[in-house]
């Protein structure tokens, strides 16, 4: 079979710039398949990466609002066998040079948070307690690590008017913290949760969230998150609330799903469009070499052995398009990730930038999609070439 694709001329012709088409064509339809699975996969891994830097695995509430440590410590020991951190949440609004944000502030343990969460404060500096700020919160206020800024609580004591006033408190940035999500980056402060007690006039022996690691350490993820948040709900019975990490998002995530499969469908069209120019070029070639093709039927090649000839042909376009989809997608991979002009806005999209998640299943179910399509059409193409007269040939070879 080698031997008689070196009777044709690759090169002349026209031939080799119809198939460099057809090739750039169906690899151009590949990779636009494949960045848009990557995309909406590398959302949905990037986001939920992002959110179990805030709160870990899962989050435990109590339907009472507050849980006691003389009250609640036993039992929750008794009942979640891995790690968790106590934190004390409040709303506020952070003021520094007469603007104001309002802010989420999580008032956690160093040691407990950073061993559910991964995330390692340092509150202490120069023996004054401060907090760390969210990224997008530090650009949107202009502040500056070491800068002093006040946070104004609502007051939940005092007496006669003093109840009405906010309780005010100037505290000192000692560091940032970046999630990856917008929503959290532009809310979020952290603080001591024993300073947070103490200038929300709460007890010592109170907090109101509970982070669990599920794994042996904040990097494991081989615990099933969904299973262990069913089997805990069912351990701490109806008096407390169970959520996974990535459940305030959950909506999104199913819109995305579905968008995915929808897009995946409609995308089916430029495939089929860049397979159609896949059969142009070997109808072309087979009009253009058409006398090669007559002298090849007289000298006893039969035409099962021609289409075996187109078939070998349309599988090597078919892996040069693959291989090259392949570097055009780690081509977008990198413009997604470095061009500034691919920057999202955070507000919007939750993400600054996106990023492709594929892995080899995404890969081969797209290649060998993409090869069921094009031997199905091309097939009929070739079916159609097999049928025509030894005679015509014989006509091209006097022309």
């Amino acid at each position: 079979m080698f031997n008689i694709l070196k009777i044709f001329n690759w090169y002349g012709k026209g031939v080799f710039k119809m198939a460099l088409g057809a090739i750039f064509s169906c690899a151009f339809s590949i990779t636009v398949i494949l960045g848009t699975i990557g995309i909406m996969d590398g959302f949905e891994k990037s986001v939920k990466g992002a959110l179990r830097k805030c709160s870990g695995d899962l989050l435990v509430f109590k339907k009472s609002v507050w849980f006691s440590h003389a009250e609640d410590d036993s039992f929750l020991t008794s009942k979640i066998k891995s790690v968790y951190a106590p934190v004390l949440q409040s709303e506020a609004f952070l003021i520094h040079h007469e603007k104001s944000s309002a802010v989420l502030v999580m008032g956690v343990d160093e040691k407990s948070f950073a061993e559910v969460v991964g995330n390692k404060f340092q509150f202490e500096r120069e023996g004054e307690s401060g907090i760390v700020v969210g990224s997008e919160l530090l650009k949107q206020q202009k502040i500056a690590i070491g800068d002093e800024v006040v946070l104004a609580f609502a007051n939940s004591g005092g007496e006669q008017g003093d109840a009405l006033l906010p309780v005010l408190e100037r505290l000192r940035v000692v560091g940032e913290i970046h999630h990856g999500i917008y929503k959290k980056d532009s809310r979020f402060i952290y603080i001591k949760r024993s300073t947070l007690q103490a200038v929300t006039r709460t007890s010592e022996d109170v907090y109101n969230l509970l982070m669990v690691r599920a794994g042996s350490n904040h990097l494991d993820r081989s615990v099933d998150v969904d299973e262990l948040r069913d089997q805990l709900q069912l351990d701490l019975g109806d008096g407390f609330l169970v959520r996974s990490f990535w459940q305030e998002y959950d909506l999104l995530f199913q819109a995305v799903k579905v968008e995915k499969f929808i897009i995946a469908l409609v995308l089916q069209v430029i495939v089929v469009i860049s397979i159609f120019n896949i059969l142009a070029f070997l109808i072309f070639f087979n009009e253009r070499h058409a006398a090669e093709i007559f002298l090849l039927e007289t000298l006893g090649v039969s035409k099962r052995k021609l289409a075996q000839l187109w078939l070998v042909a349309v599988l090597a376009l078919w892996a040069i398009s693959s291989a090259l989809a392949i570097v055009l997608v780690k081509l977008l991979s990198y413009a997604l990730s470095h061009l500034s002009f691919l920057k999202l806005p955070g507000e919007v999209y939750n993400l600054s930038r996106l990023s492709l998640e594929l892995g080899v299943g995404d890969y081969l179910l797209v290649f060998i999609m993409v090869l069921a399509w094009i031997l199905l059409i091309v097939g009929i193409g070739v079916y159609r070439l097999k049928k025509r007269s030894v005679l015509l040939g014989l006509r091209k070879e006097f022309l």
